[in-house]
């Protein structure tokens, strides 16, 4: 087994912004929804919110870039330094 065979999962706040949109991509449902479908507030709707809108609000709740925060929401996989999950 070698490195790139290893999973390792780390709380998305040590994990780069640039990886984390990498996961979603540019095309298909990740790349639209960004996890906010169950996060909207009151009255809000889905298509009311732009994709762009969404990334943004994950990226604020994931705090991205930001190691040392006590806050985060998710965890992101890596194989290697690849961005798998």
């Amino acid at each position: 087994m070698t490195d790139l065979d290893t999973l390792v999962v780390r709380p998305a706040n040590e994990a780069r912004w640039e990886d984390l949109s990498a996961i979603f991509g540019t095309r298909g449902s990740g790349s639209r929804c960004w996890c906010q479908r169950y996060k909207l507030a009151a009255g809000e709707s889905f298509g009311s919110v732009p994709a762009q809108s969404r990334a943004h609000r994950l990226r604020r709740q994931t705090d991205c870039d930001q190691p040392g925060s006590p806050d985060t929401s998710g965890l992101v996989g890596y194989l290697g330094d690849d961005p798998v999950g």
